[in-house]
């Protein structure tokens, strides 16, 4: 079969050659990414609305003047242990109208929240200055903000590429 391959791929011209190699990485990148996930992570999520009160202020003391749309309830990993705590997330738009998610455990802890960006806005300037100069001629098409209590993870998609960048959390004001 690869040998089959190997000739078909011959026989193409250099664009048709690029767009079938791309296919085909594309292809093995979704099929392992698939496994892996199906193997490595067991947790799964389901829709509530029997939220405790606490996770519920917790939410609100966060981030005021927003509604939920959803809560899930995060079902335990097969693999943890008896006593960690339940774990709920929110989905809800923050004040700029960006879908927001907000990790909140039975104890009222908000332990990560993360917005879906589209393209630049909401980037710091220094972020936007390094990636034009790295990646000149590129476009930020959607920008994943994860925040932890002391990191804030850049999931930075370009037009052709994705990068990842961790900065520190006092770079970033919290979300209102």
């Amino acid at each position: 079969m690869a040998l089959n391959l190997i000739v078909i791929l011959d026989k193409l011209n250099k664009n048709m050659k690029k767009l079938v190699l791309k296919i085909l990485v594309l292809w093995l990148v979704l099929n392992v990414q698939g496994v892996l996930v199906a193997q490595v992570n067991p947790i799964q999520t389901k829709i509530v609305s029997n939220v405790p009160e606490l996770v519920k202020n917790a939410q609100k003391k966060m981030f005021p003047n927003t509604v939920v749309e959803k809560w899930f309830e995060i079902e335990k990993n097969l693999n943890s242990g008896k006593n960690e705590p339940k774990l709920y997330v929110a989905k809800f738009k923050n004040a700029e109208g960006n879908e927001t998610y907000s990790k909140i455990t039975d104890k009222g802890e908000v332990t990560k929240y993360w917005i879906s960006l589209k393209g630049e806005k909401g980037l710091p300037l220094s972020v936007k200055t390094s990636i034009n100069k790295t990646y000149a001629g590129s476009q930020i098409t959607k920008v994943e903000r994860v925040h932890y209590s002391k990191t804030i993870k850049l999931f930075i998609k370009l037009n052709y590429k994705k990068i990842q960048l961790v900065l520190p959390a006092l770079s970033m004001k919290k979300e209102k």
